[in-house]
């Protein structure tokens, strides 16, 4: 066998083509990368920014990064010829998704190395340009099953039922979730990631009524949670189901509350009287990097990710109010199925403003847990948690949007 044809043989082997260069932790902007160069440095000059020193080693083989990078990237990714993918002649293309090496080092990872363009060149050369796709296209990724799972609970809550599921499928997709699993899939994910925060004794937080009158709401009655009767439609509760809800600003209390026409507010100052758990959609976990060594939980942190927008983004005031069914829903279940460690409950959920402002609170409460009111249905007692410090008034400026 020739050596060129011996090469050719061992880079198709490889999957990629050997440099014999050498980098820096500076030349890439990829953390999981740098922390990769950091553990296999062994020599004192950079290949591509001229960095040098005598005294230590300052970078690794450029051939040993691009073994790991295409480690990482085959635990999700793959060829799509290798895949067996048909090809589509009459359009020129595959018929699933595929990215060539450009796009999915610079736009479907977004870790591309672009502030050097000699690196950038030479991992082009060195990564033969294919038409990746995702690793066995024909079954879901944990993130597609997560996603459809979550888009058909939706459709289901609104449209089909919203007392009782029922699986329908057979387990063809592994990795698929049944509407009727979906709760409990939530309540795994949010064991998994830790998704609880401590709220301490004496945290305040701020409760706004708008008007469009003269009124001045003074009493924990008049700010704080409305009777069990005239509790409305809201994002995490439905009709006849009171919860206390809460901002961590003035300027989100009155943005949450404020209709058209509002023209003054009275704001409540509450705090706590008990120390609280909350389900933290706020500090959800960072997208690990692809070539970190928690590169397989992005399926599950993008879903989170993308189930936290659902959850708090706005919904059309003129909408049906079974818009709000799946949130409510989750809400419920969080409330009064899920256990966290050791069998705890949780008390609230504590989420971002839709409205661009800072952190909203519901507090799975009623007006019996607020000190000095008592509910005109649920005559029952409950436990004090929170207690009004402080009212003001204040004068809105302009008119808000409808929007």
């Amino acid at each position: 066998m020739g050596f060129t044809k011996r090469l050719i043989e061992d880079e198709l082997e490889r999957g990629y083509r050997l440099t014999g260069d050498f980098v820096c932790s500076q030349c890439f902007e990829d953390d999981a990368i740098r922390d990769f160069i950091s553990a296999h440095l062994t020599e004192h000059e950079c290949s591509f920014c001229d960095r040098s020193s005598e005294d230590e080693v300052i970078a690794c083989p450029l051939d040993d990064i691009i073994e790991h990078m295409m480690t990482c990237v085959g635990d999700h990714y793959s060829d799509a010829e290798a895949e067996s993918v048909p090809y589509d002649n009459e359009d020129q293309k595959y018929i699933v998704k595929t990215f060539d090496t450009w796009d999915l080092l610079r736009d479907a990872l977004d870790t591309f190395p672009m502030s050097s363009k000699k690196l950038t060149n030479r991992l082009l050369h060195a990564i033969p340009d294919r038409a990746w796709c995702k690793r066995d296209p024909e079954l879901l990724s944990r993130e597609e099953g997560l996603h459809l799972g979550w888009r058909e609970f939706c459709l289901a809550i609104k449209h089909e039922t919203r007392y009782l599921f029922f699986r329908v499928r057979e387990g063809d997709e592994p990795e698929y979730v049944e509407p009727a699993d979906m709760l409990e899939e939530i309540g795994e994910l949010i064991r998994r990631y830790r998704l609880v925060v401590d709220l301490p004794l004496g945290t305040r937080f701020l409760r706004a009524r708008c008007t469009a009158g003269n009124l001045r709401f003074e009493t924990p009655a008049d700010v704080g949670p409305p009777p069990s009767k005239l509790a409305s439609t809201n994002r995490m509760n439905a009709a006849g189901i009171a919860m206390f809800y809460g901002a961590e600003d003035e300027g989100t209390a009155i943005t949450e509350t404020r209709q058209p026409g509002d023209i003054r507010a009275s704001i409540g100052t509450f705090e706590t009287l008990v120390g609280l758990k909350l389900l933290n959609l706020v500090d959800l976990p960072g997208l690990p990097s692809l070539f970190s060594e928690k590169h397989r939980l992005r399926d599950e942190i993008r879903f989170l990710w993308n189930f936290r927008r659902d959850a708090v983004s706005p919904v059309d005031p003129k909408a049906a109010d079974y818009e709000y069914s799946p949130t409510q829903v989750v809400a419920e279940y969080i409330r009064r199925g899920f256990r966290y460690a050791e069998g705890e409950r949780l008390d609230g959920i504590v989420y971002p403003s839709s409205k661009g402002g800072a952190r909203n609170y519901v507090f799975f409460a009623d007006r019996r847990n607020v000190e000095g009111v008592a509910d005109d249905i649920l005559s029952a007692s409950g436990t004090k948690k929170f207690r009004m410090v402080s009212v003001k008034h204040m004068d809105l400026p302009g008119t808000p949007s409808s929007a």
